[in-house]
């Protein structure tokens, strides 16, 4: 079930606030959570995720982001098989004979026990971070959140970028460009099952994910659900297409898969631009974490591409973020 808070209840005590609610942000939050700490966790969209992004519509779901989570340091191994015995994934063997994890019902619910106790504000864009006093404070449209002894940003680089620019702390990025690509995705759903793709135009089309009914799955969905990926060149030439011109070019692209004509288009058609898809040049650091501004960036854009290393990102900001943190509250007790 989603954990919607309204703006207003939103506006709570917390130590530390955390922009983005991916899997940096969230395992992030789980270990500061476990540390004692109070977080509140600001995010744009409607539901944490990320990249770990699931599309719902009534005739079924697509996790047109990261299809599945493939582990290979024991901690995220770990936690992967907690959440296997939880029931809230499902272990397939991957390429290789690799393990490999999908969510249940659906990829978000990979990051739900992370936050299952924290207070979140959902649809809730940060604009700028600026003090008031001695703490930090987050402009939001819906008015100012705080205060909070510190701040994460847990965004891609590029947005990272934006709002330390606007809140006056350039200076913290480091001075080496971190670039990301972009990606389009096509999503396709069929009323009847259909053969598997066949090779498509791999100028254009990078891969074809069909996800076919699994238990669960509700009458009257899609008996075929497809995700189509564009390649990284190609996302990037035409990266300003609108929505509707990218999915048709992907349509085209996919011959022969998909007949000629009308009748032989998919049920179900929808589009989603990644602008900042991929990692292409990352930081080369777990993390940042400044104690004289008490703020701090995690990301997968620090480490590399994947998933488990927006995790690794996260919880080694979270290391650094706990010890400075309750180092400061004990000697202020000490001197109290």
């Amino acid at each position: 079930m989603r954990r919607r808070k309204s703006h207003q209840e939103s506006a709570i005590s917390a130590d530390i606030a955390i922009i983005g609610a991916g899997l940096a942000g969230c395992t992030c939050a789980s270990a500061l959570a476990r540390h004692g700490l109070r977080v509140l966790i600001l995010e744009k969209s409607g539901d944490i995720g990320g990249r770990l992004a699931t599309r719902r519509r009534p005739k079924g779901h697509w996790n047109h982001g990261a299809p599945a989570l493939s582990p290979g340091d024991p901690a995220f191994t770990q936690f992967l098989g907690s959440l296997e015995s939880a029931g809230t994934a499902q272990r397939e063997d991957g390429p290789g004979g690799l393990p490999r994890f999908q969510g249940l019902p659906d990829m978000r619910e990979l990051l739900r026990p992370l936050v299952a106790r924290t207070p979140l504000a959902f649809n809730t864009l940060a604009r700028r971070l600026f003090r008031r006093g001695a703490s930090w404070m987050v402009e939001t449209e819906f008015g100012d959140q705080g205060p909070f002894r510190a701040v994460v940003v847990a965004l891609p680089a590029p947005q990272a970028t934006d709002l330390l620019a606007r809140s006056r702390l350039d200076g913290l990025m480091p001075p080496a460009p971190i670039t990301m690509a972009p990606v389009w995705t096509l999503l396709l759903g069929f009323d009847e099952q259909r053969p598997p793709p066949a090779p498509a135009d791999r100028r254009i089309v990078e891969r074809v994910i069909p996800q076919t009914h699994r238990p669960g799955d509700r009458p009257g969905w899609c008996a075929e659900r497809w995700v189509v990926h564009a390649t990284a060149r190609w996302s990037s030439d035409h990266v300003e297409l609108d929505a509707a011109d990218a999915g048709e070019r992907l349509l085209r692209a996919l011959a022969p898969s998909l007949a000629d004509g009308d009748a032989d288009r998919p049920d179900v058609v929808m589009t989603h631009r990644w602008r900042f898809a991929q990692t292409t040049s990352p930081m080369g650091r777990t993390h940042l974490w400044d104690p004289d501004t008490a703020v701090g960036l995690a990301g997968d854009w620090c480490l590399g591409a994947t998933a488990e290393d927006a995790f690794t990102s996260g919880g080694a900001l979270a290391r650094d973020i706990s010890k400075c943190l309750l180092t400061d509250s004990a000697k202020a007790q000490g001197h109290a």
